[in-house]
């Protein structure tokens, strides 16, 4: 079993490595919530680099508000496109691990419950989550 880090804030992705090294871990779990590691950020050369340096391997946690089943028709295809971009980074990396949240939906309350917008619509949550999983089919499991 290997161990590692996050990504820390106001540190760059070299002193994460180093550190991890230091510690005596195997990788780091690069959070692509800070801006730094959006998938157009990123350089791939540069991280495998890094990785060869520190003689570690990356992670990577997918932002937590990635949501493509968001209702907005619009959103899906930008976050279906930003998890496609980021398997694209994580096989020229040879990354072995993406971890991604599967988002709940919003909820709507009313004065006597919470209604989930999903389960209230379970037919559009349904499509969304499928085109999301037919997103160039092969690339990555789902």
């Amino acid at each position: 079993m290997d161990f590692g880090i996050p990504t820390f804030i106001g540190k760059t992705l070299e002193e994460c490595a180093a550190h991890c090294q230091q510690l005596g871990l195997q990788f780091v779990e690069v959070s692509m919530d800070f801006p730094e590691y959006q998938p157009e950020r990123i350089n791939v050369d540069r991280f495998a680099e890094i990785a060869e340096k520190y003689g570690i391997y990356y992670t990577l946690h997918l932002e937590g508000a990635l949501n493509p089943w968001e209702i907005n028709d619009r959103a899906p295809a930008a976050y279906t496109e930003t998890v496609l971009d980021t398997v694209d980074i994580a096989k020229k990396l040879s990354i072995p691990i993406l971890n991604m949240h599967f988002h709940k939906g919003d909820f709507i309350t009313l004065p006597d419950r919470k209604v989930c917008l999903y389960e209230q619509y379970p037919e559009e949550f349904r499509r969304k989550l499928t085109a999301f999983r037919e997103a160039n089919e092969g690339d990555f499991p789902v």
